[in-house]
């Protein structure tokens, strides 16, 4: 697990881990990916997925209940990438739909 005690004194939002996150895809051009939602804020995730797309590449996170959010990838790890979240509507819809399933929120 990452140590984010460090960075938190930068960061706008904080960052949630969510419990019992199912169904989310990166949409990278015409691919889709499973992938794991590490932990999220209201700007932006960090995903465990096997694809890579480079830094500044329009993806789009997408859930069968919340639809898709677009996001810019920002950073890259061996185990997955970072995002930013481009429209802050699309992102508010988007976690609305979740919240409706009740997951489980735990900051971090």
């Amino acid at each position: 697990m990452t140590d984010y005690s460090a960075k938190n004194d930068r960061r706008e939002f904080d960052r949630y881990k969510l419990e019992h996150w199912d169904s989310l895809s990166l949409i990278h051009g015409k691919n889709a990916y499973s992938c794991h939602l590490v932990d999220v804020s209201a700007s932006g995730a960090q995903v465990e997925v096997d694809a890579r797309p480079p830094v500044g590449t329009l993806v789009y996170l997408q859930c069968p209940v919340g639809g898709a959010v677009p996001a810019t990838v920002m950073r890259t790890f061996p185990s997955g990438v970072g995002v930013q979240f481009d429209d802050k509507w699309a992102t508010a819809a988007f976690w609305y739909g979740r919240m409706s399933r009740k997951p489980q929120w735990a900051e971090i």
